[in-house]
């Protein structure tokens, strides 16, 4: 297998604050991912169910089916080892 970058050896890793930086931007990525999914998840229930969310009580259903898409959500946005992480 050819390495597609041959210089590897010679680069500096990355510095704390580039490495905090990118912590941060991830983390509003993540919290921007879960706006959409309420957001979804509210829409589903008023147009799809019926239900008026301004009067209605959080059911054991909704709060379940909202944590459980919001878990999913976040572990979907992780990272996955690549070929060149073994």
């Amino acid at each position: 297998m050819q390495r597609r970058f041959d210089q590897l050896d010679s680069v500096w890793p990355a510095a704390l604050g580039r490495r905090l930086g990118a912590m941060i931007y991830d983390g509003f990525l993540v919290a921007a991912i879960w706006i959409g999914v309420t957001v979804a998840h509210l829409a589903f229930f008023h147009f799809v169910l019926g239900q008026n969310l301004e009067e209605a009580e959080p059911t054991f259903f909704a709060v379940i089916s909202l944590r459980l898409l919001l878990v999913l959500s976040a572990f979907f946005f992780l990272p996955t080892p690549g070929p060149e992480a073994a």
